[in-house]
């Protein structure tokens, strides 16, 4: 067991410097981690580490791609894409340390921009949505106005997307980087 949050990496900060990180964690719909492991075959990432928590979810996965751990890092060269697929949520007892520690990690290894996201529920669209996402950039964001409008006054984000949100506009780093968030209808189908 581990006493604290670790970041266990090959990763140097001169590949991350100014590269972009992507994450997102299983919250409504798993969108944040469906796009995250989506994201990292599509552009053929490497896993190149994973982190670790004193209190770890208790799981293991094998995929395509071997063994996947509750919070793997996977890297693009080619596209300088550092992906952070959570397959699990940090537990509650240690989601700020471990979202703190992550930040600060993006943080010190000279990551330019962060994307988090997220899912959004169906029922808050409205009828004549064009865009299928919105999105929210922090107060150190200065990077080009999305096409979507930003999120409604009374939507929220909330779980360790939150949390990370808070700690990188906290650390003012990376200083540009936005959240869009999807849209997830809802399965018509039920089991009986």
């Amino acid at each position: 067991m581990v006493e604290e949050i670790k970041v266990v990496s090959d990763l140097s900060k001169d590949e991350l410097e100014g590269a972009t990180a992507v994450t997102g964690f299983r919250g409504f719909g798993l969108v944040g981690y469906l796009v995250s492991k989506h994201l990292a075959l599509s552009l053929g990432s490497s896993k190149r580490g994973y982190i670790l928590s004193p209190v770890m979810p208790p799981v293991v996965i094998v995929e395509d791609d071997g063994p996947g751990y509750p919070f793997d890092i996977y890297y693009s060269r080619d596209k300088r894409v550092l992906t952070i697929v959570h397959r699990a949520n940090p537990e509650r007892e240690v989601q700020d340390e471990y979202l703190y520690t992550l930040a600060l990690w993006l943080r010190e290894m000279g990551v330019g921009k962060v994307i988090l996201v997220g899912g959004l529920n169906m029922e808050f669209m409205p009828r004549e949505e064009k865009h299928g996402y919105r999105w929210l950039a922090n107060r150190h964001y200065k990077g080009p106005q999305l096409e979507a409008p930003t999120m409604e006054a009374g939507l929220g984000v909330v779980g360790p997307l939150a949390l990370l949100y808070m700690y990188l506009d906290y650390l003012a780093s990376p200083p540009p980087w936005c959240s869009p968030t999807a849209w997830r209808r809802e399965s018509t189908t039920r089991q009986q």
